[in-house]
C-alpha cells in the first residue's frame, strides 16, 4: 500500500484474502533441509550456577529405569525389568485409546533409581552439557514454520525449597521426569543471501506462572548466540526457559544465573522426533501413552509439601501440537494501496473467525522496514447513515491484539500514519491472525 505524506488521506485497499487452516501435520520440506534448519537455530542454554539436575536422552533415562503399572487397588505390577536397554518397546503400551487420540494417559510409568547420579542427569563433558536435543518441526503456513525443541531431565528439583535453620519447612515442584521446551518460528524471506530463504521470525519460551505457560518474543527482542541461536535461561532445578537472566523472577519464583554450564544444542545430538502417529527410527517411545517417572502427586496434611505427577510424553501432552501458548492463525492477508485519496475497497471478518477465538493480532508485514513506526486504524463503511463508523479497531501499530468487535462487515483500512513522521510509499500488507486461546 502507498503511504502518505498527508495521514488524512484514506485508500484504496485492494485486499487479497487467504484462509488457512491451523496447522499442518509435520513438514513437506525435504530432510536435509529439515536437518539445517534444526542446526541452525538449536538454542543454547545456560543453567543456573548451582545447578543439580541435568538433561538426558530417552535411552539413557530408560537404561535406568524398570516398566511398571498402577492397579486399581492402589498396588503396583512389574511389567518390564530394569535396565530396558531398547527405548523403542515403550510403543507396545500407548495411550488407552490410541490411533483415536492421545489424551487417554495410561497406566503405565517408567521407575528410575532414585540414584543421586540417574537425577543428575547424562555426566558433563568438560564442564559442558551435551546431552540429546529434540526437536519437532511443523508447517506453520505458506510463509512459515517452527521447530519446537524438547528437552528431557531425568529429575526436576523443589521449584520453591524454604529451610529454617537448616530445616525444610516447605517444598513444592519436585518430580521424576521433565520435559521443557521452547518454539521457534521462521518465516520464509526473500533476501539475498539468508541461509536457506528462512529467517527468525518469533520464539516461545516455555515456563509457568502468572503468564501462563510463558513468553512470547519478537525476532528483535530475542538474544542470539553465534549469529543465529537463541538464548535460553534455565530455571535452576525446575528449568522453565526463560528469555533473559531473570536472576530472581517474582511471577515465576525462578532462579537463573550467566555463570553455570552452557549446553550448545548444536553441538549436541540433535534428533528429529518425526511425527506424533509415525515417530522417526529409534524414536518410537514416542508412542508411549504413560508417565516418564513414578512420581504421584501429593500434598501432605500439612501442606508444606507439594509433589507433582511425572510427565507424560511431548506427544501427549498439549504443547505439542501448539506453536506458541496461544495458537496464531492466519484469516485475512490485506494488502491496501492508496488511490484517488479514498478506500474503496472492503473487506471482511464476519463469519470468517472461529467461535471460540476471541481476540485478534495484527500484524505489518510491508514495508518491513518501517513496521514498527506505523499506525492505522479499520473503519466501517456505512451508507445509511453516510458517516462511517471510525476506529472500528485502532488506532492499532505492529503485533496490536484487540478483542473482537461486533462490527466485521465492510471494513477498510484508515488513518495510516508514523510515529515518527516518516513519509513511506510503496505498498502496505497487514495480516489478521486470530488467536486460540
Amino acid at each position: 500500500m502507498c503511504f502518505y505524506k498527508n495521514h488524512r488521506k484514506i485508500f484504496l485497499i485492494i485486499l487479497s484474502i487467504t484462509t488457512i487452516s491451523s496447522i499442518k501435520a509435520g513438514t513437506t520440506l525435504p530432510e536435509t533441509t529439515v536437518i539445517n534448519l534444526a542446526q541452525t537455530f538449536a538454542p543454547e542454554v545456560r543453567f543456573h550456577k548451582k545447578e543439580s539436575y541435568y538433561p538426558s536422552s530417552i535411552d539413557w533415562f530408560a537404561k535406568r529405569c524398570e516398566l511398571r503399572k498402577r492397579n486399581p487397588n492402589g498396588s503396583t505390577t512389574l511389567v518390564l525389568e530394569r535396565p530396558i536397554n531398547d527405548s523403542s518397546i515403550l510403543k507396545n503400551y500407548p495411550t488407552k485409546d490410541y490411533p483415536n487420540g492421545f489424551n487417554q494417559i495410561n497406566d503405565y510409568y517408567l521407575a528410575p533409581t532414585t540414584d543421586k547420579i540417574t537425577r543428575a542427569g547424562e555426566p558433563l563433558v568438560n564442564k559442558e552439557c551435551k546431552a540429546t536435543c529434540y526437536y519437532h518441526i511443523q508447517d506453520k503456513h505458506n510463509d512459515g514454520i517452527v521447530i519446537q525443541y524438547i528437552f528431557f531431565y531425568p529429575y526436576q528439583g523443589d521449584t520453591v525449597n524454604i529451610n529454617i535453620l537448616g530445616k525444610k519447612v516447605f517444598n513444592i515442584g519436585s518430580h521424576e521426569g521433565d520435559i521443557e521446551h521452547i518454539d521457534v518460528h521462521l518465516r520464509k524471506t526473500d533476501e539475498l543471501g539468508n541461509y536457506l530463504n528462512y529467517k527468525l521470525d518469533q520464539v516461545h519460551y516455555a515456563a509457568h506462572g502468572n503468564k501462563p505457560h510463558g513468553k512470547l518474543l519478537q525476532a528483535r527482542d530475542v538474544k542470539i548466540v553465534d549469529k543465529t541461536h537463541p538464548i535460553i535461561w534455565a530455571a535452576q532445578w525446575g528449568h522453565a526457559s526463560h528469555e533473559k537472566n531473570v536472576i530472581f523472577d517474582i511471577d515465576t519464583l525462578d532462579h537463573t544465573s550467566n555463570d553455570g554450564v552452557r549446553w550448545k544444542c548444536w553441538e549436541s545430538p540433535c534428533i528429529n522426533l518425526g511425527d506424533r502417529d509415525k515417530p522417526a527410527k529409534g524414536q518410537e517411545w514416542l508412542l508411549f501413552g504413560g508417565r516418564l517417572g513414578a512420581t504421584k502427586e501429593v500434598t501432605d496434611k500439612k501442606l508444606t509439601t507439594k509433589v507433582t505427577n511425572s510427565p507424560v510424553g511431548p506427544s501427549i501432552d498439549s504443547p505439542w501440537w501448539r506453536h506458541s501458548p496461544k495458537q496464531y492463525d492466519l484469516v485475512y492477508t490485506i494488502d491496501a494501496k492508496i488511490e484517488s485519496g479514498k478506500a474503496n475497497g472492503l473487506f471482511n471478518l464476519k463469519g470468517k473467525i472461529p467461535t471460540r477465538v476471541r481476540t485478534l493480532q495484527w500484524r505489518i508485514i510491508k514495508p518491513e522496514q518501517y513496521a514498527d513506526d506505523i499506525i492505522f486504524s479499520v473503519n466501517e463503511r456505512r451508507f445509511f447513515p453516510r458517516k462511517d463508523r471510525k476506529n472500528i479497531y485502532g488506532p492499532m501499530n505492529n503485533n496490536t491484539v484487540t478483542k473482537i468487535s461486533k462490527f466485521n462487515k465492510g471494513l477498510y483500512i484508515a488513518d495510516v500514519k508514523t510515529k515518527s513522521g516518516k513519509k513511506i510509499s510503496g505498498n502496505i500488507t497487514v495480516r489478521i491472525y486470530a488467536i486460540e486461546e
